[in-house]
């Protein structure tokens, strides 16, 4: 099971890496994601659910965060969700698939790695 959570202006980045590293030390920052691997935390949290209250607990104001069996759906969740999405691995497809197209733009636009700044060049 996989976590994301989603940085806003108002919860950057860091912010969700103090809350990634509280939970496990399986995580990676991607772009404004924190992904981290949950797996096996059941036995401290409960259930998917349980875990997914216990990460929304630590920043409510995180723009988006998503539970899911696989890293790409979580990160798909966490871009087209408000809020604290969890889905179990049977509805997981069908979460998917309901998303906008948009969504895959974003997610793939955020796994890019940044474009470098042009050389500077010098006119004589």
């Amino acid at each position: 099971m996989f976590a994301v959570l989603q940085a806003s202006p108002s919860v950057p980045v860091a912010a969700l890496v103090d809350v990634a590293q509280a939970f496990t030390p399986r995580f990676q920052v991607i772009g404004p994601f924190v992904l981290l691997d949950v797996s096996g935390l059941s036995s401290l949290f409960g259930s998917p659910d349980e875990l997914g209250a216990a990460l929304h607990a630590q920043r409510p104001e995180c723009q988006a965060m998503a539970l899911a069996a696989t890293a790409s759906a979580a990160m798909l969740l966490a871009c087209g969700h408000d809020g604290l999405t969890v889905i179990d691995e049977a509805r997981q497809p069908a979460a998917v698939a309901a998303l906008p197209i948009d969504v895959l733009f974003d997610v793939a636009q955020a796994r890019l790695p940044a474009p470098e700044a042009p050389a500077a060049s010098t006119a004589r």
